[in-house]
């Protein structure tokens, strides 16, 4: 290994002498010899208005400020189910949007990171990559029912 690493740093520093320092980093991290990024998770609200979700049964959406929602479209995994989707992952917080009539139905949802893109023979952490610790998700669009077809749909 040690020999491995002394072929490795005069290859590095031969290629930096012929095209330039800047240059040979940035070849070496394309690569995947040498990384000079490294993840820092960043603390954020993607949801411009969230309000509080009180209960959900089946397609319906009870909010804390009195508003009974019905979702007609959902986006979600029908395995995850909408449920789970605003109460696990969104911790019972979404976010309406008018359109077309209709509201969009948003919930914050944990950001991934598909790969790994900080995988090298060697780390140097020296730039930092600001990564959102949430997204925002559509997941439906849907209605606000008033109180005569909140009787009607609870009814039917």
């Amino acid at each position: 290994m040690v020999g491995c690493l002394r072929y490795i740093r005069i290859a590095a520093l031969g290629l930096a002498s012929m095209i330039g320092l800047s240059s040979a980093a940035f070849l070496l991290d394309v690569l995947g010899i040498v990384c000079f990024r490294y993840p820092r998770v960043v603390e954020n609200q993607p949801l411009a208005h969230p309000l509080r979700v009180v209960s959900v049964s089946g397609d319906h959406l009870l909010l804390a400020d009195g508003r009974d929602i019905n979702v007609v479209d959902v986006y979600v995994n029908p395995e995850l189910g909408l449920a789970a989707a605003v109460t696990h992952h969104s911790r019972g917080e979404i976010e309406l949007v008018t359109r077309d009539g209709m509201y969009d139905l948003f919930i914050k949802m944990p950001a991934t990171i598909c790969g790994n893109p900080y995988a090298a023979l060697f780390s140097v952490p020296l730039i930092p990559d600001r990564l959102p610790r949430f997204r925002r998700l559509m997941i439906g669009r849907a209605v606000v029912l008033q109180k005569d077809q909140r009787v009607k749909s609870r009814v039917d």
